[in-house]
């Protein structure tokens, strides 16, 4: 167990970059920052905090920044003045609690570059107890330190990492704390000269987001990410899934050729950006991508551990998508539909083809026959026992897939409006799966009365 001093130490560090942490014993500002600080007011207000681009990752802390006005409540009893910021931070994920740290903050510019030192002052826990920093026994007061870029609503903060500290500081001028926690013990001026000499190196930093709430935060974040690192295949995943979420889907398409591009070898950048193609019905691009994804996974030296990219599943879906039924089937035929498979996918795709290309006696005997063999999930049994109409009517199986597939069979059945209640069901508004966009084309046909 960690002694209390060390506990504060890292304390800050923890709670905003959420992994390994860095203390510095030492503060990063001298008497001459003090007596000139940096302030900045675009810094005050209301913040939420962001770790990463991810479309799906909801904002995990909540900030007030505001000038200090009174008493610092740490452990160093310094007047406080311009350039003193106090920072009320409080959980947003999680249970509901009213937990909520207490920090100092100050701006510290060297050359160009502004840097920040918060000390961590009170941890205020819930049911009201508060441990402060300055009455622990045994704590000194510690500093997180690292660069700042504030705007008018958008702030990064990149925070020291472990790794830099580990492999680019002397040893005798850091402790480990024990896991990924450090606690730096070398003077101010080699700190910041620490700082200074690895400002270009994204390697050496955590960083984390601030952003107004409900301002478009993480537009803001992927286009800091891929300016900074425009060969960053991290990133560029990472942008790829924003602007896929976000519909845009010439930007996914753009950033997924880069990466294709960057690791022209790997099947699964060429899947992905097939998959790009297809959300954008570009179909006969992605079928030439999955096709690309397919042939490299052939002859992949480790073709075992890698999943099949570019089956004949997803160049059903395609020819589905597109209209192309005739195509479907001919996929479905050249293809094994019966006897253990995977999904349900093709013969159902080949059944509703045949069903619209006027051919129900050949759909009817392929379901048959795939129903009475099939050995695949349990879920894809229901789909294939649904499409032959032997569920009852008071649900899908499969949730948005089982929905979708239970609109094709309202539309089969000549039920259209019961059909329109079933795509609505699957989420068309969603722009980065394959059964909305499916759900999507399909309402569109019915608008359009062409199946």
């Amino acid at each position: 167990m960690r002694p209390a001093m060390v506990t504060l130490a890292v304390a800050l560090a923890s709670i905003v970059s959420g992994c390994g942490t860095v203390a510095s014993l030492r503060p990063l500002y001298t008497e001459a920052d003090l007596d000139a600080p940096a302030t900045d007011p675009r810094l005050e207000g209301e913040w939420v905090s962001l770790s990463s681009p991810d479309p799906y990752e909801e904002p995990f802390h909540r900030s007030t920044i505001a000038p200090q006005v009174a008493e610092p409540r740490g452990f160093v009893q310094r007047s406080p003045g311009p350039g003193n910021y106090s920072v009320e931070l409080t959980p947003i994920q999680g249970e509901a609690t009213d937990e909520t740290w207490l920090f100092d903050l100050r701006l510290v510019r060297i050359g160009d570059a502004t840097f920040f030192d918060a000390e961590l002052n009170v941890h205020r826990v819930s049911q009201g107890v508060e441990v402060r920093a300055s009455e622990a026994p045994f704590v000194v007061g510690t500093h997180v330190v690292g660069l700042a870029r504030v705007e008018e609503d958008f702030v990064r903060l990149d925070v020291l990492a472990p790794t830099a500290v580990k492999e680019h500081l002397p040893g005798s001028l850091w402790n480990h704390l024990g896991g990924d926690d450090v606690l730096i013990t070398c003077p101010t001026e080699e700190l910041r000269s620490f700082l200074v000499g690895h400002v270009d190196d994204p390697e050496a930093f955590v960083t984390i987001y601030l952003c107004r709430p409900d301002s478009e935060c993480k537009r803001r974040i992927v286009d800091d990410v891929l300016a900074r690192d425009p060969d960053g295949v991290s990133g560029l995943e990472a942008g790829a899934e924003y602007f896929t979420a976000s519909g845009d889907h010439e930007r996914a398409i753009a950033v997924r050729r880069r990466v294709a591009a960057i690791q022209p070898h790997e099947p699964r950048s060429h899947a992905n950006l097939a998959e790009a193609y297809l959300l954008n019905r570009d179909f006969a691009g992605a079928r030439k991508e999955y096709a690309a994804a397919r042939a490299l996974r052939a002859v992949h030296a480790d073709v075992a551990r890698i999943p099949a990219f570019g089956t004949e599943v997803d160049i059903a879906w395609s020819y589905f998508l597109e209209g192309a039924y005739a195509e479907v089937v001919s996929t479905a035929r050249s293809n094994r539909v019966s006897g253990p498979l995977a999904s349900a996918d093709l013969p159902l795709l080949a059944y509703y083809s045949l069903i619209r290309l006027g051919r129900p006696k050949e759909a009817i005997a392929l379901l048959t026959e795939v129903t009475a063999t099939f050995l695949g999930p349990s879920e894809d049994q229901l789909l294939l026992l649904d499409a032959g109409g032997r569920l009852s009517d008071d649900g899908a199986p499969g949730a948005e897939r089982g929905v979708f597939y239970r609109g094709l069979r309202e539309v089969a059945a000549g039920r259209t409006d019961r059909a329109k209640r079933h795509f609505a069901a699957a989420h068309p508004e969603w722009h980065g799966s394959r059964i909305a966009l499916a759900a999507r084309i399909e309402l569109e046909r019915l608008e359009r009365n062409v199946p």
